[in-house]
């Protein structure tokens, strides 16, 4: 597993001044999606901007904040989409991303369990945990060494409904929230922190034979 640069999101920040930058307001409920879309992930993604579409329309002061490029049409049709609740930034440079993941109250990675994310680390969740927000991810991959509701929402399909329930979990359950902050920091810590070191060291000098 990779070593993530644990300073770079633990960096003190004015969330209130970012959530002005950003046009948002103090109690909007913010999910962060940083990645691209493409044929693999398309549907997935769809799921979540369906999911931020229903909250959306049930009243819910909400906004999916997303970065990355689109290399496929994923709405279908998007003269039919609402897009009132997404804010499109784009590809953005990578020091925009930790304060990005700072104001959001939802971290969500969609998706299912399947041959192309069984066998994959998404680049993201690590920065996910690192950023010490609740994170929603499907029961797949990463998911197999976190326990579900203690370390992070492990959703059994992935689709637009577990997302959605995950939004109102966490919207309306503020210690949980804390919770798996807290749990979710201390797995990146102990995973994707500095004491991996020596384990990545190891893993590649094992394969290169050089020492």
């Amino acid at each position: 597993w990779p070593i993530i640069p644990q300073n770079f999101f633990d960096k003190k920040v004015d969330k209130n001044k970012l959530r002005e930058k950003y046009g948002l307001s103090k109690n909007c409920f913010v999910i962060s999606y940083t990645g691209n879309v493409h044929s693999s992930n398309r549907y997935e993604v769809r799921s979540l901007y369906l999911a931020v579409t229903i909250a959306y329309r049930e009243g819910m002061d909400i906004r999916l904040l997303r970065t990355g490029e689109d290399y496929v049409d994923f709405y279908e049709d998007k003269s039919r989409w609402d897009l009132s609740p997404f804010l499109e930034l784009g590809f953005v440079d990578y020091s925009e991303v930790a304060d990005i993941l700072a104001i959001s109250n939802l971290l969500v990675q969609p998706g299912n369990s399947s041959v192309f994310n069984d066998y994959r680390l998404p680049s993201k969740l690590p920065e996910f945990f690192c950023a010490a927000k609740p994170v929603a991810l499907p029961d797949s991959n990463l998911a197999k060494y976190l326990r579900n509701g203690e370390d992070a929402i492990i959703m059994s399909k992935g689709n637009a409904l577990d997302i959605l329930n995950a939004i109102v979990k966490i919207r309306h359950n503020p210690q949980l929230s804390k919770k798996l902050s807290k749990n979710g920091k201390e797995f990146q810590v102990k995973n994707f922190g500095k004491s991996n070191q020596i384990k990545l060291y190891d893993f590649y000098t094992n394969i290169t034979g050089n020492k």
